[in-house]
């Protein structure tokens, strides 16, 4: 739960690309990774849920532009690709990120709990990679449970990030 609160940052400097020959190898030596992978996973979906929570957030007329721009923005890092949704909607609302945590680690726990298996190594992992979590034997178990971890992370960091974003909109207003 915590690398999956922390990727977004890993991501920021560059230094998840040090995770690749570590999830290669884990994967070549037991036949399925249970860490680096499903962090990077929960992640992206976390980070998408709460730039749509921020484009939910935005009203009024001069907004329209950026309310797609932020829409676009998260549904492409549900896909697996966030750098667009961290730095152009979620860098600057730390709010917002407080709710991505919250999702990563929500995400994290039923990850960790249930021992998602990643078996394939790719490198955007998202919402159109679920095939990676198919066993050698053709087994959907992972896959379901990816399906449940992708739900809960996908709604807490929603709600999560509504909710600071709302609050933080409160206090300014005041």
């Amino acid at each position: 739960p915590i690398l999956a609160a922390v990727y977004p940052y890993m991501v920021m400097f560059g230094v998840d690309k040090g995770l690749g020959p570590i999830t290669i190898a884990m994967i070549a030596e037991q036949g399925y990774d249970l860490i680096f992978a499903n962090m990077g996973f929960i992640s992206n979906l976390a980070v998408g849920a709460s730039t749509l929570a921020v484009a939910s957030t935005l009203k009024g007329e001069q907004n329209k532009a950026m309310k797609g721009l932020y829409n676009s923005f998260g549904i492409t890092a549900l896909c697996g690709v966030t750098e667009p949704a961290f730095y152009g909607a979620l860098i600057s609302r730390p709010n917002a990120l407080m709710g991505t945590a919250c999702g990563a680690v929500v995400g994290g726990i039923i990850a960790g709990v249930t021992g998602l298996r990643k078996y394939v190594q790719m490198g955007c992992p998202g919402l159109l990679t679920f095939i990676m979590y198919i066993d050698e034997n053709g087994s959907m178990h992972y896959v379901i449970i990816a399906v449940v971890v992708a739900v809960a992370t996908i709604v807490v960091s929603f709600i999560c990030s509504r909710i600071f974003l709302m609050r933080d909109a409160k206090k300014a207003a005041k």
